[in-house]
């Protein structure tokens, strides 16, 4: 239990949130990869394995990357300019409607990755579940988040001094990445302990935990923060374990 607990502690609460458990190949439920001669053979296994062993697991990074290749692509689009590419030994130029066609397989591309990181998130948490025994505990509601284009649901739970939160896109998928940060309160100023970068599809939940040894005073809070619009800084719920 100890080593599982310490890779789960090691993937879910560094400073990018990194998971290193993958989803078993053929269990994904997540659509297939458009198919796009430029990216080969692209299949969730490979991206699985890609991320677990050549990225350290680190989902948050992967996709922060793509989201900002992304919106270069989609600039040199808005500008009428050409997007040279070179893969292997050859070299590509997309433009006009081509390259619109790339940046549409692109945006697919990603959301894929982002169901991918997800399944991965959720599988850590029930090995980590199921190896410590534990209880799930009632969840309680915490925020209810209505500003512009978010529209979240925020609850929270304590379970054997394990501090959980849990975010629900109750609204449209978000245009881009936000940050999701958890702080802890008391002694001084509020100090961030996790940020994670992330892009909510349709109905998804992603869920936070905190072990106790992250969590000495037992009061956290939690802030959003959307890329693409400005809101002031203030706790989107708090919740007191131990």
């Amino acid at each position: 239990m100890n080593k599982i607990y310490k890779k789960f502690a090691a993937a879910m609460f560094a400073f990018v949130g990194l998971i290193v458990l993958t989803v078993p190949a053929g269990a994904s439920q997540c659509d297939p990869f458009p198919k796009l001669k430029l990216w080969g053979n692209y299949t969730h296994e490979r991206v699985q394995k890609l991320v677990s062993t050549r990225l350290d697991g680190d989902w948050n990074g992967y996709l922060a990357r793509l989201d900002k290749r992304l919106g270069s692509i989609k600039d040199i689009h808005a500008r009428g300019k050409a997007l040279a590419l070179k893969v292997g030994d050859k070299r590509y130029t997309l433009r006009g409607k081509t390259l619109a066609g790339y940046i549409r397989a692109s945006e697919k591309r990603l959301s894929v990755i982002e169901c991918l990181a997800h399944e991965t998130e959720i599988a850590a948490l029930d090995s980590f579940a199921t190896a410590a025994g534990q209880e799930e505990a009632p969840d309680v509601e915490l925020a209810a988040i209505k500003v512009g284009e978010l529209n979240l649901n925020v609850a929270g739970s304590c379970e054997g001094g394990n501090a959980i939160f849990k975010v629900a896109n109750m609204g449209k998928a978000w245009p881009k990445l936000g940050t999701v940060s958890i702080y802890r309160l008391g002694n001084g100023e509020p100090m961030r302990i996790s940020a994670r970068r992330m892009r909510f599809s349709d109905g998804q939940q992603a869920t936070f935990k905190v072990p106790p040894a992250k969590n000495p005073t037992g009061r956290l809070g939690l802030f959003v923060d959307p890329s693409w619009a400005q809101r002031p800084f203030e706790f989107d719920g708090t919740l007191t374990c131990g």
